[in-house]
């Protein structure tokens, strides 16, 4: 191991959403100020990405980065400020960038290594994630790829990622790919999709999450965490739709549990999470009441909500409401609402459109209205 003096320079790594926005916009880099003395500790070289001919020494969590300074400005407007700032040594200066007086930054280590395989990357290993399934793809490496091309401008890098994470948007959601993900990572791509302002992989992180709450103990915390997440960011719809996932999970519990008072258990939730959720659950179940009464008046289908010929409707649709109202009351009284209102949207798809606009439109309606149910009206 070699010894690093006590000249080292550091670059503050603030994780802070609104500055790395800040950054993208403005082309803004750590000041001088942020560069603290060095200090003595021991390093070792990283196995992978110590090159002998490189030219630029950075340190990062005890560790060495051998590499070439000119793959780092090339592409980062913000590596070429860094290496610009005034300082007692300047950085422009090859020399003042070495093992003994290494460029020390903050960055998490997994981060830091993502970037340097992409630096280093040959087009075929580029090409290679095309093609691979979310399975076989190293998603914690895309991650941390995405999260440190965005916080040192390395916009080809970004695009990327984002362009990998939102191609697989597939794979995800077989249930073998996404019972093992943990909800830290669900976290960080989750917050990295706002930051980075890509509403498509912000849209699958949601369904992914949506998918492991389903397949996992809701006793385990991660509903908390997503919850959490949710209303940092002021995601409404999440919070809306993680909210009836744990409503939905309530009620199967209840009907397979047999017993006519049901308690269920903790969901490791706060007071006000808990409060948000046995609200929406209730409002939840007044709206599938008044579709329930729907079904069994006797003016419905009424003429003036549908787009039939009055004298098809007569002769075709109304013959064929009371089967779909009977198979309508059994899924809505045996599924949960949005699984019943969405089998029923299918099961009428090839009959008359006044039924299937019955359901087509109240599926859509309780679907669009879910975050209001639990949280209330914005």
């Amino acid at each position: 191991m070699s010894s690093c003096d006590t000249s080292k320079r550091t670059v503050e790594d603030d994780h802070d959403p609104e500055l790395s926005r800040t950054r993208r916009r403005t082309g803004d880099t750590p000041e001088a100020s942020t560069i603290p003395a060095r200090s003595r500790r021991d390093c070792v070289k990283d196995p992978d990405f110590f090159r002998p001919d490189g030219d630029c020494v950075i340190s990062i969590d005890a560790t060495l980065f051998k590499i070439h300074r000119y793959l780092l400005i090339r592409n980062s407007s913000v590596f070429a400020n860094i290496f610009t700032l005034p300082t007692d040594a300047s950085l422009e200066d090859p020399d003042s960038v070495s093992e003994e007086n290494p460029l020390v930054l903050t960055d998490d280590i997994a981060d830091f290594r993502a970037l340097c395989w992409a630096l280093y990357a040959l087009p075929t290993e580029f090409q290679e994630y095309q093609y691979k399934t979310m399975r076989i793809v190293d998603l914690s490496r895309i991650v941390s790829l995405l999260a440190i091309a965005n916080k040192y401008q390395f916009a080809s890098y970004e695009k990327w990622s984002l362009e990998i994470l939102i191609k697989h948007k597939d794979a995800p959601l077989d249930p073998h790919a996404t019972e093992g993900l943990p909800s830290a990572l669900l976290e960080r791509l989750l917050r990295l999709s706002v930051i980075c302002e890509a509403p498509a992989l912000q849209e699958n992180v949601q369904d992914m999450w949506i998918e492991v709450l389903r397949a996992r103990n809701s006793e385990d915390g991660s509903a908390r965490i997503a919850l959490d997440v949710g209303e940092q960011l002021n995601l409404r719809q999440f919070q809306g739709r993680v909210y009836y996932q744990l409503s939905a999970e309530m009620e199967r519990q209840r009907r397979a549990s047999g017993l006519s008072v049901y308690h269920p258990p903790e969901q490791n939730l706060s007071p006000e999470q808990q409060m948000c959720l046995f609200r929406g659950s209730w409002s939840v179940g007044q709206y599938v009441n008044g579709v329930m009464k729907d079904l069994i008046n006797p003016a419905f289908p009424r003429f003036d909500d549908i787009d039939c010929d009055e004298k098809e409707h007569r002769k075709t649709c109304r013959p064929q409401w009371q089967p779909i109202m009977a198979k309508a009351l059994r899924k809505l009284t045996s599924l949960d609402p949005l699984e019943a209102l969405g089998t029923m949207v299918s099961a009428t798809d090839s009959l008359p459109f006044c039924l299937y606009s019955f359901f087509a439109s109240r599926e859509e309606e309780l679907r669009s209205e879910l975050e209001n149910h639990f949280l209330g009206p914005e």
